[in-house]
């Protein structure tokens, strides 16, 4: 009877010891995984931060560089009505007074043969007039700074159709005569006229329909001809469809204001492109207020 008390006595002794060495080894497990987890944390937490980090310069930079392509294009049109201004103003005047001279001096000499030889450098002065002009007006229309978008685009379209024989009808009935700012203004102007060239280079059109016109919350132009059109389902080279008919320069300008484009087109069916650009919050105001 003793021996079997003394026995079971080591074998409740062997499973505490047991039981207490369980208990030990799996308070360590516990403190191992906790520690596997605060360094776990502690490594998501620094790349986490390391992203952000990098996720902010991006935008950063991103913003930069927007703000540099704006600063850019600010400049280029800067430069372009400096430009359009000289040569009207200084080369104009120039070509008007030569004008006035041969024409004085085809007076004096129209009964010689030096005559003709004045006419023909009249004809030349008053051609090249001509010239200087249309590329002042496209390098920066005066009616665009003096007069609005509306004229603006008016006198571009009906510049357009005299020179490539192709008819247009313009709609603005709906687009306001203020409260666009003039960086959305130009810029639609240059779409514009970058779609004009567009149409007359590739559609073979005979008939195009511009639509300017503007909503609560965005302006849209709309540009439709009735030439051959294309396949828009299909890619073109650049993979997004925004190299086709140079529509990637458009892409960039729209970038700047926050815009973007559709292009809808069929083969033998035309083509038509649709601008959207966002109205600021506060040009919205300003527009409520007029």
């Amino acid at each position: 009877m003793a021996l079997n008390s003394r026995l079971r006595q080591y074998q409740v002794r062997d499973l505490l010891e047991e039981q207490r060495r369980n208990e030990h080894e799996l308070r360590q497990a516990h403190e191992q995984l906790a520690d596997r987890a605060k360094q776990l944390q502690t490594l998501v937490e620094s790349r986490t931060a390391k992203l952000a980090e990098a996720n902010e310069q991006l935008r950063r930079e991103m913003a930069e560089r927007e703000a540099l392509r704006r600063k850019l294009l600010h400049a280029q049109e800067e430069e372009r009505r400096r430009i359009a201004r000289e040569l009207h103003d200084q080369m104009g005047q120039n070509l008007t007074a030569l004008n006035v001279g041969l024409k004085s001096l085809l007076g004096r000499q129209s009964g010689s043969g030096l005559g003709s030889r004045v006419q023909q450098l009249q004809e030349l002065a008053t051609q090249t007039a001509r010239d200087l002009h249309r590329v002042a007006v496209e390098l920066r229309p005066a009616a665009l700074d003096d007069l609005g978008l509306v004229k603006a685009i008016r006198a571009l379209t009906e510049t357009w159709s005299t020179r490539y024989g192709i008819d247009v009808d313009f709609e603005a009935g709906q687009y306001p005569r203020a409260g666009i700012s003039s960086e959305i203004e130009t810029i639609l102007y240059r779409i514009i006229q970058e779609a004009l060239n567009n149409v007359a280079k590739h559609s073979g059109a005979t008939r195009v329909a511009v639509v300017l016109r503007c909503s609560a919350d965005q302006v849209q132009a709309i540009i439709e001809d009735d030439g051959r059109g294309f396949d828009a389902r299909v890619p073109s080279q650049s993979g997004n469809g925004s190299g086709r008919l140079g529509l990637l320069g458009i892409q960039e300008r729209l970038g700047m204001v926050g815009g973007n484009f559709k292009v809808e087109s069929a083969p033998e069916r035309g083509a038509t492109l649709l601008i959207r650009v966002p109205i600021p919050k506060a040009h919205e105001k300003e527009k409520k207020t007029n």
